[in-house]
């Protein structure tokens, strides 16, 4: 089976950590911007007890120069993940833009998907309140998965086995 999730938000939420880390376990040595896509690929084997899911990852850049050339990447998409920085206020305030988005290029408009916080392992540095999310939650009825640390690992793994039981 094989199936396409897509990774997006602002630039600078963890996008490519989270997905490098997973896909390869290795997390990256420096901060470098993604250029339009970045398409990384995981096999996880004996998926619900015998087949093997092919999972395509595609980290979207965030930066708005990019907006236009990222409506084609939709095509095709199974899953998807919204991360916003816990640390940063304007990550959050974006989450409507990247819902909108998502819903109106998808060409599959009911394309599950949820909204992750990242940066969980700085959160004395945290400027969004849980009664925030809380109202976005209901205001665009969508799914959120708890804070993460895709730079420690905290919370990955299930994360990801969220979305996978979404999309298959």
């Amino acid at each position: 089976m094989k199936k396409k999730i897509v990774v997006t938000g602002n630039d600078a939420v963890g996008k490519t950590v989270l997905v490098r880390g997973f896909t390869t376990g290795k997390l990256p040595a420096d901060y470098k911007a993604t250029l339009g896509v970045e398409i990384l690929v995981k096999l996880i084997k004996n998926f619900k007890g015998s087949e093997t899911l092919e999972v395509n990852f595609w980290d979207f850049a965030g930066q708005e120069r990019f907006e236009e050339i990222r409506e084609i990447y939709y095509s095709g998409t199974d899953g998807a993940l919204i991360l916003f920085d816990l640390t940063r206020i304007g990550t959050f305030h974006s989450v409507p833009k990247w819902i909108q988005e998502l819903r109106e290029k998808c060409n599959n408009k009911n394309v599950p998907f949820i909204l992750v916080g990242n940066k969980l392992d700085l959160a004395k540095l945290r400027r969004i309140p849980e009664e925030q999310i809380e109202k976005y939650l209901k205001q665009y009825d969508i799914k959120y998965y708890k804070e993460i640390s895709a730079l420690k690992g905290w919370g990955v793994e299930e994360l990801f086995n969220e979305i996978f039981s979404l999309i298959t």
